[in-house]
């Protein structure tokens, strides 16, 4: 499922405030710990999970600034894919 394997790519690439903060789909990631260069890494890891390039306008923190908008941007990419 698309959205465990971003939240599991978010989890490995940023350092939690609180170990035990439960991480929602709508969790604003920079309230836990996500920084610009924590998001870059981030964003590198789902374009190669999905084999997917994020477009230009959504490599913003305010464009994927959660794990919900991070599946919703690859869900997007994926479908005009095809």
């Amino acid at each position: 499922m698309i959205e465990d394997e971003i939240r599991q790519i978010v989890l490995e690439n940023i350092e939690q405030k609180e170990s035990n903060t439960e991480i929602s789909t709508e969790t604003n990631l920079q309230d836990i710990g996500m920084t610009s260069i924590s998001f870059i890494s981030i964003v590198v890891k789902i374009e190669e999970k999905f084999e997917i390039e994020f477009p230009d306008e959504k490599l913003l923190i305010s464009e994927a600034g959660t794990i919900k908008s991070m599946c919703d941007i690859v869900t997007t990419v994926l479908s005009t894919k095809g």
